[in-house]
């Protein structure tokens, strides 16, 4: 029973880990793009949530390209 204690325990300290990481990220990448390309670039972006929730929005360029045809 220790055993799976420490197993688990270690499971939800990484997936904390990648939170933190990953929210961290979502707030340099989301600052960066409204500080350098200006507000209607941050527009484009997804939502907050979304990009933190969602671990598959990695490529923002097809976001930020999306409307300049």
């Amino acid at each position: 029973m220790p055993l799976i204690t420490f197993i688990l325990s270690i499971v939800v300290w990484l997936s904390c880990l990648f939170m933190m990481l990953r929210i961290q990220w979502v707030f340099e990448v989301r600052t960066s793009v409204l500080h350098q390309q200006g507000y209607l670039y941050y527009r484009r972006l997804p939502s907050w949530e979304c990009m933190a929730w969602h671990f598959w929005v990695w490529d923002l360029r097809k976001f930020l390209k999306r409307e300049q045809a």
